[in-house]
This record gives C-alpha cells, structure tokens and sequence, in this order.
C-alpha cells in the first residue's frame, strides 16, 4: 500500500538501489488518474474516483520515460503502456485482479479478466506484451495439463484465479 507519501518516498529509495526501467505496482490505495514525478522519476497511476481501494501505478526511470509513446488507464485495475524501443514496441499491462473468495464474485472476476482480454485485443499485434502485476492466484503443484507451465513444487492448492 502506497497510500502515505512516505511510503512511496521509500519505495523510490529502495529502487535507487537496483538496475530497472519499468517497476509496476499494485495495491496504491491512491484515487483516480495521475501522472506526476518524485525525484527524476515519473509515475503514472490509477485507482477508484470514490475510495482508496485497489489502484496500480507505473514508475518509470528517465530512459523509459524517453520512449514511452503512450499510456492507457483502463480502470481502477489495469493500466497499459506502450514503449518504443530499438528493436520494437513493448506493450505492458500492469493489473490487479481481485481475490477469489466470497468479496469477489464471479462476476467481478469476469468483469476483471474482460476487461484485460480487451486491452491485450486492443494492442497492436507486432508489439511484445508483458502482463504483469497480482493475479491473486494460487497455482499449486503443476500436473500435465500445467506440463511445460509448471514445475512440481509448488504449494497449496490450486485456486479459480490459478486456473484462469
């Protein structure tokens, strides 16, 4: 949660620390659409207009901001990007798909994954895709319909999300 401006004074520090272009996050708290910057740094987030729930950012360093083309909040949710780089585009989608238990219902759930499959059809088909960020999944143990996929350490049990 990002919702204290120190937290995120913090998480900056922390990132000053590593080699990264794009670090995508979930779970901001933050309301509605923003693009702003802290240090050299530019975020570009989006969250519920009404309350602090959910929400997913984008931190981009300098040399991602250079080649960023365009970004596309899509809800409170899912937030794309598109970058042009020397060898191409590369779309990412950052998200934040709700948890599979009596909070989210089915529907919401479908609303979710209906609304990213729209963004991923939206995204012009020579461009890389990266999907990233929490899909509240628990994937367990792979088996042979997961071969290839999964290795066999996982833990727990497969959940809905896992399957999806």
């Amino acid at each position: 949660m990002l919702l204290p401006t120190e937290a995120l004074h913090m998480l900056i520090h922390e990132l000053e620390r590593i080699n990264w272009d794009v670090i995508g996050v979930c779970e901001t708290y933050w309301t509605g659409m923003h693009e702003f910057h802290v240090k050299e740094y530019k975020i570009i987030s989006v969250g519920k207009e009404d309350c602090h729930r959910s929400g997913v950012a984008l931190i981009l360093m300098k040399h991602a901001q250079w080649v960023l083309v365009s970004y596309n909040p899509v809800n409170d949710v899912t937030l794309s990007a598109r970058f042009q780089t020397a060898t191409g585009f590369v779309s990412i989608c950052q998200v934040y798909a709700p948890t599979p238990t009596t909070n989210a219902t089915i529907e919401a759930l479908n609303t979710f994954y209906d609304a990213l499959q729209h963004e991923l059809c939206r995204i012009p088909t020579h461009d890389y895709v990266i999907v990233l960020g929490d899909f509240n999944s628990k994937d367990g143990k792979g088996d042979q319909s997961t071969k290839g996929i999964l290795g066999p350490y996982g833990i727990g049990e497969r959940n809905s999300n896992g399957d999806r």
